[in-house]
């Protein structure tokens, strides 16, 4: 067994806490065969992180995403779930890079090629889970004609920004 990367430790860490979440959250709702699937399921996959034989880690990331659905449909409060799906999200993404750049051996900048992936990968994390839970936490009554501008604005301000970002890359390249 070959030693552990940076980003191979932080995927363990995420999928010991989304299994550990999701198995507290199930106890506590009552639902005994859930908080056993995550417990056992968590399991495998750090195994396999650690391990990194196969490459199994899009079928753990849609087995969680399955497990966190049941937990909703059963009344597990939203927030939580959401939560988890981000970590779920997070553990897969780091678990398959790592194990992508496990097949070069000489990354040059490999810190700062990891530390970049970190940055890119947390942004939308953060803004997607707080686009999840803000609405269920809101409510605003806003006319038809209003919505559609705010939307059509949030698409004209994305895309500035990720014309900013390509320029910026072009700078770095």
């Amino acid at each position: 067994m070959a030693k552990l990367t940076r980003l191979q430790t932080f995927a363990i860490v995420l999928i010991a806490l989304l299994g550990a979440g999701l198995a507290a959250l199930s106890f506590f709702n009552q639902l005994a065969v859930l908080m056993m699937l995550s417990v056992l399921l968590a399991a495998f996959w750090c195994a396999i992180v650690v391990f990194g034989k196969p490459d199994l880690h899009l079928a753990f990331f849609v087995a969680f995403m399955v497990l966190v659905s049941i937990a909703l449909l059963d009344g597990v409060p939203f927030g939580w779930m959401a939560l988890l799906l981000c970590i779920d999200i997070a553990a897969w993404n780091l678990a398959e890079f790592s194990r992508r750049a496990r097949a070069y051996q000489n990354i040059p900048n490999r810190k700062r090629l990891e530390n970049l992936h970190l940055k890119q990968l947390g942004i939308p994390l953060g803004i997607g889970f707080a686009l999840a839970v803000l609405p269920s936490l809101i409510r605003v009554e806003l006319p038809f004609a209003v919505l559609v501008i705010l939307v059509i604005t949030a698409v004209v301000l994305v895309g500035v920004g990720i014309r900013g970002l390509r320029e910026k890359k072009e700078k770095w390249e």
